[in-house]
């Protein structure tokens, strides 16, 4: 029985992210799964995973980026940006 329910990609509930110890098992249950994972040269002992998300001033089209350490599975950090697929995407109709 649902009681109640909560949006929860608004960059407003990505500050949850600082507070107390994220792993890939707690994120995934927060903000279900990744649209996708990338791993990066220049970055060999992270992923980052990045979810898409309507939000910004001008309720455009967001991604969040959420950065883990590969050894501990651990959040490193995160930022918001942008999506520049899906508004290029949307400014082309």
């Amino acid at each position: 029985r649902i009681s109640s329910f909560e949006q929860v990609m608004a960059p407003n509930m990505f500050d949850q992210l600082n507070e107390g110890s994220w792993d890939a098992a707690k994120v995934r249950c927060a903000y279900g799964p990744p649209a996708q994972i990338q791993s990066f040269p220049d970055s060999p002992g992270r992923i980052v995973w990045e979810y898409r998300f309507m939000g910004g001033a001008d309720n455009e089209f967001m991604m969040l980026f959420i950065s883990f350490d590969r050894a501990t599975n651990q959040v490193v950090n995160y930022s918001i940006g942008p999506d520049p697929e899906m508004n290029l995407l949307a400014g082309s109709q």
